[in-house]
């Protein structure tokens, strides 16, 4: 059952990555991450009321739920919606795979712990390189490459944003509930990129103009941002949660493997993306770095001398 449910969590959020470039035809990247936190900050306070989740009272906790906010979905959902407006689906889902590696090497950097290994500095240098690999690299007479490079960038930016993210995450492990810690932050993402959202487009709304520009935005784009912001984050999410409470968080964690290959296969499948082979075998480096740095080598203990 475990198993069956890690697979689909990892399918919701690499099917993510199709929706925001379905979405990104007719929303821009903000339009799609206020539009994105809105939908799942009221299913996800429903939630909350529904379990009768306890609201953080303690200030030293909201600072870092602010910083989760901040750093662990407002920054991470823009920066997708520009992703998704530049490069193809399953490039931004490939970027993903290092989420795990940024992960850990913050968490050195930043809490320290265990002194790094050459198992370590290898891991980290083989997906160094499958980064950079999955990257590619644009040419001058290329604009297209510069922009789907551009694109992959603002992914990895975003793969960066949910590794701090998880970090945070686990600061408040054990001081706020699950639920109420992503029912708060994503309450108060909505609020503060819904405000951005009003902010630029209030003197259009007050003006009558609706919508703020432009002609109204298509069906199909309309219907992929509510899915991304009902199936794909807050249905994850409760997902997630029963995943962690059946079988533990470091089961659970293992998601961060499969939603960059859900997503290679789904943007191939489903939007028709050509896969390169250069990108695939930087998505494998990639991968293998995160095992050579996830797997310890077993010491053997000496033998005790009679």
């Amino acid at each position: 059952m475990g198993v069956a449910v890690l697979l689909l969590v990892s399918l919701l959020w690499g099917s993510s990555f199709v929706a925001i470039k379905v979405t990104a035809g007719s929303f821009d990247a903000l339009d799609i991450a206020s539009g994105r936190l809105v939908i799942a900050a009221a299913c996800l306070t429903l939630a909350a009321w529904a379990v009768r989740a306890r609201v953080p009272r303690d200030p030293g906790v909201w600072g870092r739920l602010l910083a989760l906010s901040l750093v662990g979905q407002m920054a991470p959902f823009f920066l997708l919606g520009v992703s998704g407006q530049l490069t193809a689906s399953s490039s931004s889902a490939m970027m993903m795979a290092a989420v795990p590696l940024i992960t850990f090497l913050a968490g050195r950097l930043f809490r320290g712990g265990d002194r790094w290994t050459a198992r370590v500095w290898l891991g980290l240098g083989i997906g160094f390189v499958g980064v950079l690999v999955t990257l590619g690299w644009p040419t001058p007479s290329n604009a297209g490459a510069a922009s789907d490079w551009l694109g992959k960038g603002a992914a990895i930016l975003a793969a960066g944003g949910y590794a701090l993210g998880t970090l945070i995450s686990r600061s408040l492990a054990g001081r706020v509930g699950l639920t109420a810690t992503v029912a708060t932050t994503m309450t108060l993402s909505a609020v503060l990129m819904g405000g951005a959202w009003l902010a630029l487009h209030g003197p259009d709304l007050l003006a009558g103009g609706l919508p703020p520009t432009g002609p109204w935005p298509d069906p199909t784009a309309t219907l992929a941002l509510v899915l991304l912001g009902l199936v794909n984050t807050a249905g994850a999410y409760f997902v997630y949660f029963w995943l962690i409470r059946r079988e533990g968080p470091t089961f659970a964690s293992l998601n961060n493997y499969l939603v960059p290959v859900f997503g290679v296969f789904l943007g191939a499948a489903i939007l028709g993306e050509p896969v390169q082979a250069q990108a695939l075998a930087g998505l494998a480096l990639v991968l293998l770095g995160i095992i050579v740095v996830r797997t310890p080598i077993p010491v053997r203990s000496r033998a005790r001398q009679p």
